[in-house]
């Protein structure tokens, strides 16, 4: 079967354009209608032109360094990533938020039969949905403080969103493995039982939830409540996946109460209960005045005892930080 491709490249819905490697012109071969739209150009208004002489600076796509789009390509050839760019559409005369796009860029060569790079090919990927996910995800895991995860053990991969970055205070460019991230484990053998707990979590088809001391990167200790879903095609799994939640400041909160439960149990009970029984005896016992100033001087002791409890309590609180922090 004879099939025409320039009609497939024509109509092909990713924003496509053919240059050749003639630098510095770059000559354009061709672009796609999808391409010519994006524009709002014609194909007589690009082809057989130099692609800086119909694009001589970018105020649409952010591009760094707008003259060396295409010599690396040459230089390297390979497929050049040239990242997720924000392109803003030039037909519209006010910018807002429908108008603003973000798009993949890449460049790849197409090579002839004796290996030499005959054309480029510039291609645009619609990302916009992608990033301003991304970005929200990123602003509410930076809010509510709780970072992504998903390990795979048999691979002994980990990958982690930009929220456990933040959680380990680790520069956003720090890439977790097995072995760099026993850093953050309080105690050694924590690690052993965390991931025990995800071995018996993958094997019983089971929700993963725990607890989890950590010590960040300056040092910083942090309480993790740690929730994950195996991921199972079948009966083999392929990782695990979820999400880590830092709830330090309500473990603090809870060792507090807790402080607070001993001492209104221990320290406190013991001299009201004294004054509660010494009232009792000044009640029945009014014989002398003696044995009354014994029983008041021994009322008095134990309500000053209970006054530097409820103070020593009062003192905690504020040390460790109370409702009005």
């Amino acid at each position: 079967m004879n099939f025409d491709y320039s009609n497939l490249f024509k109509w092909l819905g990713v924003p496509c354009m053919i240059v050749l490697p003639n630098s510095p012109e770059f000559t354009i071969v061709d672009a796609n209608e999808t391409y010519l739209g994006l524009f709002g150009l014609g194909g007589e208004d690009i082809i057989s032109k130099s692609f800086f002489s119909v694009f001589p600076s970018s105020d649409f796509i952010d591009e760094i360094n707008w003259e060396d789009l295409f010599d690396e390509v040459i230089r390297e050839r390979r497929i050049i990533s040239k990242g997720i760019k924000t392109w803003v559409d030039p037909q519209e005369k006010r910018t807002s938020i429908e108008n603003v796009k973000y798009f993949e860029i890449k460049h790849f060569p197409v090579f002839d039969k004796n290996g030499e790079v005959m054309v480029i090919v510039r291609s645009l990927v619609d990302v916009t949905d992608y990033v301003i996910d991304r970005r929200l995800l990123t602003e509410a895991q930076s809010d509510v403080r709780f970072g992504n995860w998903w390990i795979n053990i048999e691979k002994r991969t980990i990958k982690w969103s930009s929220g456990m970055n933040d959680l380990f205070e680790v520069d956003r460019d720090f890439i977790p493995d097995f072995e760099n991230v026993k850093q953050f484990y309080v105690e050694a053998e924590d690690e052993s039982i965390f991931l025990e707990e995800v071995i018996r979590a993958i094997k019983g088809h089971r929700i993963l939830k725990t607890f989890l001391s950590v010590r960040t990167k300056s040092g910083k200790l942090r309480r993790l409540k740690i929730i994950g879903k195996p991921d199972h095609i079948g009966e083999a799994c392929i990782g695990i996946h979820g999400t880590a939640i830092d709830i330090t400041k309500q473990h603090e909160d809870q060792n507090i109460l807790k402080d607070i439960l001993f001492c209104h149990n221990h320290e406190l009970r013991a001299p009201l209960a004294r004054i509660i029984g010494l009232a009792e005896h000044l009640k029945r016992d009014v014989r002398t005045e003696a044995r009354s100033g014994f029983l008041i001087g021994a009322l008095l002791d134990s309500a000053n005892e209970m006054d530097r409890v409820i103070r020593q309590i009062v003192n905690r609180e504020q040390y460790k930080g109370g409702p009005d922090e």
